[in-house]
């Protein structure tokens, strides 16, 4: 059995990124798709390469284009607000920008699960602070 080529094993890659950032489960995924989770997994370590038509529905249950399996396109990711049913969408144009939208739909979730308004408010003036005296450090830290 030949290795697959790279692209597959990029496309399951960021198939597997972006499943976990959601919060999606691969037995869930499989369930929604119709096939096992064997066979989920199978794309998403690219030992078996993805076909389109199943490209397309995964990109659908996972709020994504489909550019976005692969590296070299400017993929396209969108995030629903749990509270508004409002979707936002931006573009991811690197690893780095892949792990922040990563992070940024673990932190959505988390704040959506607070109904408490203080406490969002609190945990939003924290998020605001921290940022800040980050900020200022690093402002430090370059001109001495």
């Amino acid at each position: 059995m030949s290795t697959p080529p790279s692209v597959d094993q990029g496309v399951g890659s960021r198939m597997r990124c972006r499943r976990i950032a959601i919060g999606l489960s691969q037995e869930k995924l499989a369930e929604d798709l119709g096939t096992s989770v064997y066979q989920v997994n199978s794309w998403e370590e690219g030992s078996v390469r993805l076909p389109p038509d199943q490209m397309l529905r995964i990109g659908k249950l996972l709020g994504v284009n489909s550019k976005f399996f692969f590296a070299q396109a400017d993929p396209i990711v969108s995030v629903t607000d749990n509270d508004t049913d409002k979707k936002s969408s931006f573009e991811i144009k690197s690893a780095s920008q892949l792990i922040m939208a990563t992070e940024l739909s673990r932190l959505m979730r988390g704040f959506s699960g607070i109904t408490n308004s203080a406490a969002r408010e609190a945990v939003i003036n924290f998020v605001e602070a921290m940022a800040a005296a980050l900020d200022e450090t690093n402002s430090k830290s370059k001109n001495p």
